[in-house]
């Protein structure tokens, strides 16, 4: 797994390809006090 800070309490999260099919989307966000959620959900 491969992650980027990119804020005070948003993490990007690329999942490499192996963890890929264990979730929908490979791209997740972590958002502290939520957990991994979708990018979708933070427009």
């Amino acid at each position: 797994m491969v992650s980027k800070h990119i804020g005070s309490n948003i993490d990007y999260v690329v999942m490499d390809e192996e963890e890929k099919g264990k979730v929908k989307d490979k791209k997740l966000f972590w958002k502290r006090g939520f957990g991994f959620i979708d990018f979708i959900e933070l427009i």
